[in-house]
């Protein structure tokens, strides 16, 4: 039979199995497995890119960072999602004698390229790591930020600092100090004047970039009367960061994250004493690096 009989016919040039009906072949979801919940495919989705978001917050030391490196992973996502595998095409092919020859293709088909996509996945990948990488060692408030030149290991004492980086607010002068705090002696330690009960006294710190910690062991003289009790404060940029409260003999130790201030201000007040003269002293008081290692009565040395 020819095609000049009159009679409408199609080829389908394929190896797949046929299956002939009578009328309209009904369609259905492709074999191939049951699809996962909506709810389960929603969960993978968000886990890579709520791990990223975190990832790019912690090591980037900004949420901004975070939310680039959630969008590059939300890409790849997205990319790898387009690139599945697609299920079971029909092409139907109608006769003369109104029969239906359904023919079901059940080889796999990429939508983007196969070998392409995936490669284009590994890539963003690849390029959101290096960034988040690159992010957190050479860029102000990465985790492990350090300026070139600067020592990754040493700290820099308060009292060593320059006249400009630290001062005292009302009067008084910040003094450099050695004293025994809770058995230890504290020598490279800083103070101010005493104040009367219930007065505050502030000292101002401009932080340096590169110094990420600040760390004391603060207190009073262990020979004061047991009922002296001090309050010790650090803020940053007008923002609380750690309050203690100190009694003789026994001190408080302060190692707190100050990376994401400028200033920071050490509070003392004394809160209850029978005698005057209570001098408040940040004991071995100073600034380190992220990966710096402190030093002095704050590690238990002498």
């Amino acid at each position: 039979m020819g095609p000049g009989d009159g009679q409408s016919w199609a080829h389908v040039d394929i190896g797949t199995e046929q299956a002939e009906s009578r009328g309209p072949s009904p369609t259905g979801p492709p074999a191939g497995g049951r699809k996962r919940p909506r709810t389960v495919r929603a969960a993978l989705t968000a886990v890579p890119i709520l791990a990223a978001f975190a990832a790019g917050t912690v090591f980037g030391g900004d949420w901004t960072w975070g939310g680039f490196a959630a969008s590059m992973v939300l890409v790849a996502v997205l990319l790898l999602h387009g690139g599945r595998p697609a299920g079971g095409t029909a092409v139907q092919a109608a006769g003369r004698d109104n029969r239906t020859t359904t023919t079901r293709i059940s080889n796999v088909r990429v939508n983007t390229g196969g070998a392409t996509g995936v490669l284009g996945v590994a890539l963003i990948v690849l390029i959101d790591g290096l960034l988040v990488a690159h992010v957190s060692t050479s860029v102000p408030g990465g985790l492990y930020y350090s300026p070139a030149g600067s020592s990754t290991t040493s700290p820099t004492f308060l009292r060593d600092l320059d006249e400009d980086k630290i001062r005292a607010v009302g009067s008084g002068l910040v003094e450099k100090t050695g004293m025994q705090i809770g058995g230890r002696q504290c020598a490279r330690s800083v103070t101010q004047q005493p104040a009367p009960v219930g007065l505050a006294r502030t000292i101002t710190v401009t932080r340096d970039e590169g110094f990420q910690r600040f760390k004391a062991r603060a207190g009073i003289a262990d020979d004061l009367p047991s009922d002296t009790t001090v309050e010790f404060a650090v803020t940053g940029d007008d923002r609380e960061v750690a309050r203690r409260t100190a009694t003789p003999r026994s001190p408080v130790d302060f190692d707190v994250d100050v990376s994401a201030y400028t200033v920071l201000e050490l509070r003392s007040t004394v809160i209850a004493s029978k005698i005057s003269g209570v001098y408040a002293v940040w004991g071995d008081a100073q600034l380190l690096p992220a990966r710096g290692a402190p030093v002095g009565c704050v590690t238990g040395e002498s």
